[in-house]
């Protein structure tokens, strides 16, 4: 049996039919099995756009410029809503949620309604895996 890959990576040992990933370039170590860049996320967990499109949510990185922020999660309520859960030290100035409305909507590319709800603590799924996206929509 071979040594571990040399470019360091990661073997996927949990995956259920329907997660989606971005395929890449064969690995330099020769080994031919598929490599992933990245993995995308199941289809449960696709934000729905108005016209029935179901694309992934970029749930910006940049809410962690947010220093209050504890956890977050974007929801989608409704086909036209979106919620950002976060669990923070404190209220939010009006500064800090304009940002976050700003930057989400931005990297969302439409501009759904965004509330900002607050939470005492997001929790995980049943098998503890955290989501930071979730569709609630059918």
């Amino acid at each position: 049996m071979g040594g571990p890959c040399r470019t360091g990576g990661i073997p996927l040992l949990r995956y259920v039919v329907g997660d989606y990933a971005e395929i890449g370039r064969p690995c330099d170590c020769g080994r031919t099995l598929p490599v992933l860049t990245r993995i995308l996320g199941r289809d449960r967990n696709r934000l729905v756009m108005p016209n029935g499109e179901r694309t992934y949510a970029p749930v910006s990185s940049r809410i962690g410029e947010v220093a209050a922020i504890i956890q977050h999660q974007m929801v989608q309520t409704r086909i036209d809503q979106l919620e950002l859960r976060i669990a923070a030290r404190r209220q939010l100035t009006d500064a800090e949620t304009s940002f976050l409305c700003d930057v989400i909507l931005r990297d969302i590319g439409h501009p759904f309604p965004l509330d900002i709800v607050y939470v005492d603590a997001i929790p995980r799924t049943e098998s503890g895996k955290f989501e930071d996206f979730r569709c609630e929509v059918p």
